[in-house]
């Protein structure tokens, strides 16, 4: 199942839909990868967030992203902690 949700969510980033990358989150949420801790309380802040990312994947020329879960762990029904390491091809 963990494997299933980050295939769909690398599938959305390469394809630039922003909205079904949204679709995987639910609100509010906080996203948190090394330095960068983020809180967002709708949809549409964090659509603009992907925007921008979007635009610099495309500027990398980047055209495949593939998942690779190195870890996981249930914290409660709808709560995974989860180690993924990104790798992302031109």
């Amino acid at each position: 199942m963990i494997h299933d949700f980050f295939d769909s969510y690398a599938t959305a980033l390469e394809n630039g839909i922003i909205k079904q990358i949204v679709n995987h989150f639910h609100f509010p949420c906080t996203i948190s990868s090394g330095d960068f801790i983020n809180s967002f309380g709708d949809p549409s802040r964090l659509e603009g967030i992907l925007a921008q990312s979007l635009r610099f994947f495309k500027q990398l020329g980047i055209v495949h992203i593939k998942a690779e879960v190195r870890s996981s762990q249930y914290w409660a029904e709808h709560v995974i902690n989860a180690k993924v390491n990104w790798k992302y091809y031109d």
